[in-house]
């Protein structure tokens, strides 16, 4: 039985190292608590190397960006050689956050951007777009930990360079485990899968979101008002 296991484990890994057409970058998470609080995040990936920033218009809104590099090595299948993904992820994001009970957060985030391919691929005009529902919960000890639990629900759509009036749109639904430790300087690390809407398109995409990294908080500090 744990030999079966362990092969399906190494098939999904072969599969996603196949040139698949979609590989998810990392799901990004705020961390700012109020208006004026900036947030940087650096996130290594299997197949992605993720830079996120943001910053807290007022105290329910945040936006920012995310750029990602997406890449897998080739991977040979009998005489088959199948050529590894390169191309760059740029995502404008938006947000709103709503703090409940004293330090659990709720965040409706939206992103959409282009995603530049390797042109080596044979594709062009890829565009992708999410929105991503997430509750953070928060323990405010010494060392703040945040355990944030996300969906991301993700539609693409390219076109191949030798067929540019064929346009293929595909549906992804992505939940996610995001853990946070550390008050301004923190170590993240993310866990999830992303599951396809279109079985058809399977063995196009990677199916697995880990990531390990750091980020930064840069919080507004208040300034004290003095009587005269």
């Amino acid at each position: 039985m744990s030999r079966v296991f362990y092969l399906l484990i190494a098939g999904l890994f072969l599969d996603s190292g196949c040139a698949p057409v979609y590989i998810p970058s990392a799901p990004m998470v705020f961390n700012n608590d109020k208006k004026g609080d900036y947030s940087v995040n650096y996130r290594q990936g299997f197949y992605s190397s993720n830079l996120q920033v943001g910053y807290a218009v007022n105290d329910n809104l945040n936006v920012g960006g995310t750029l990602s590099a997406l890449y897998t090595g080739d991977a040979s299948v009998g005489s088959i050689l199948y050529e590894g993904l390169r191309g760059i992820d740029f995502n404008a994001v938006v947000g709103y956050y709503n703090k409940f009970y004293e330090y659990n957060i709720f965040e409706l985030n939206a992103g959409v951007g282009p995603i530049a391919m390797d042109e080596n691929l044979g594709l062009n005009n890829y565009l992708k777009a999410y929105i991503q529902p997430s509750i953070t919960f928060n323990s405010r000890g010494e060392t703040r930990t945040d355990f944030t639990l996300l969906t991301r629900v993700v539609g693409t759509s390219f076109s191949e360079a030798f067929n540019r009036d064929t346009v293929v749109n595909l549906g992804y639904v992505e939940p996610v485990l995001s853990l946070s430790i550390g008050n301004q300087l923190r170590f993240n690390t993310q866990l999830g899968i992303s599951l396809p809407f279109n079985q058809e398109y399977l063995r196009d995409y990677s199916p697995f979101i880990f990531n390990m990294g750091i980020g930064y908080t840069i919080l507004k500090t208040k300034k004290e008002v003095t009587e005269p």
